[in-house]
């Protein structure tokens, strides 16, 4: 009698928990290089949840410090490559050479759209299970006792 339903209950839990572990899309990671008291590129576009490093190409140290403490500092010996960041809100985020201020040694990166705090697919998965226990309600109520 409730073979049905709870077959498909299970199926609704199962892609609950599945479906958020699924990336909406593939990340990219850009690379900024640091060479010679300058950013290149100067202005990177990115889309939210892209990743960013940072190489320092050149012979001096040089940071990528946020103007908005949108990340830690990152400060790099020439030849060494940053950890990673992501950025998921959309904005402009510049940043600057705390050594290097003077040579105007700045950039920016520009970041397009935003990454949601729920996953739409989660969203979906959570209506479709309530609506299979309204139908499971609407079955026991209809049926002969």
């Amino acid at each position: 009698m409730w073979a049905f339903e709870l077959t498909m209950l299970a199926f609704m839990i199962g892609l609950a928990i599945v479906m958020p572990a699924i990336p909406a899309r593939a990340q990219t990671t850009w690379t900024i290089e640091m060479t010679d008291y300058q950013f290149t590129p100067k202005s990177q576009s990115i889309n939210a949840g892209d990743h960013v490093v940072w190489h320092n190409g050149g012979a001096a140290a040089h940071t990528a410090t946020s103007n908005t403490s949108a990340w830690t500092n990152v400060v790099l010996s020439p030849g060494q490559t940053s950890s990673p960041i992501t950025l998921t809100v959309g904005g402009v985020y510049d940043y600057y050479c705390q050594y290097h201020v003077s040579f105007d040694m700045w950039g920016s990166i520009t970041v397009s759209g935003t990454i949601p705090e729920f996953s739409g697919e989660l969203v979906v998965v959570i209506g479709l299970m309530a609506m299979m226990l309204g139908l499971m309600v609407l079955r026991t109520r209809r049926s002969p006792r």
